[in-house]
């Protein structure tokens, strides 16, 4: 893949992004704990975001909402 070509997805505001951030990360660990279930794997952990790359990365870290 030619790697110099624009993404769709690297387009979205990042206020779109995080909104696709929450849906595919929709609960925090402590709320998996608080609601005593035990969470899936890590299929869901935020940090995965941020090893997309460095656009992702800003926009999940900068997103409290995954890390509250």
């Amino acid at each position: 893949m030619d790697s110099t070509r624009a993404r769709p997805i690297d387009s979205l505001p990042d206020e779109i992004l995080t909104q696709i951030f929450a849906l595919a990360c929709p609960m925090h660990i402590s709320t998996w704990s608080a609601l005593g279930l035990i969470p899936q794997p890590s299929t869901n952990n935020p940090v995965i975001l941020t090893h997309v790359c460095s656009y992702w990365r800003r926009v999940a870290i900068a997103f409290s909402g995954l890390w509250a």
